[in-house]
């Protein structure tokens, strides 16, 4: 049982009532068994919807971008990827075993920390490396927006 993570859920009282069916899971992605890294799940049903909200903290990969290792944000995508995969949130998934929660989900929102990068020209000068003159081009080095480019 970790002990190191946990979710709370809050509804408005009167929408109480249209809740069902709520799931959720730590899904640990630190070091070992270290709870540092991961993402926390939760599945409900609303007036028959399915919601996933699944809030996170991957990892940045520093030990291979400082070993030349590091593939862009391949790294992070993969990790994203297993979160999804290891996430048995939802009751329909034991019917509908091999799909992931987001693809029996009607709506899946994802939030927090998944350590997407800019590289940061760096000038010499901290004050200046994010100016509007720098931001354009940093903009361009943005993982995130990388992945979107490629899968669009």
């Amino acid at each position: 049982m970790d002990r190191e993570m946990f979710v709370v859920g809050f509804v408005k009282k009167e929408l109480a009532k249209l809740i069902s069916h709520v799931n959720s899971q730590s899904i640990n992605k630190g070091y070992k068994m270290l709870a540092n890294k991961g993402c926390l799940a939760l599945c409900l049903t609303l007036n028959g919807k399915t919601f996933n909200f699944i809030g996170g903290h991957l990892a940045a990969f520093e030990n291979k971008i400082a070993k030349g290792e590091y593939n862009r944000y391949m790294d992070r995508n993969k990790m994203m990827s297993e979160v999804i995969h290891e996430a048995k949130i939802n009751p329909l998934q034991t019917y509908f075993k091999g799909l992931e929660c987001d693809t029996i989900a009607d709506y899946s929102i994802m939030a927090g920390d998944f350590n997407y990068r800019m590289l940061v020209p760096d000038n010499g000068k901290d004050s200046e490396k994010i100016s509007c003159d720098t931001f354009a081009e940093m903009l361009k080095t943005d993982n995130f927006k990388q992945y979107l480019k490629e899968w669009n």
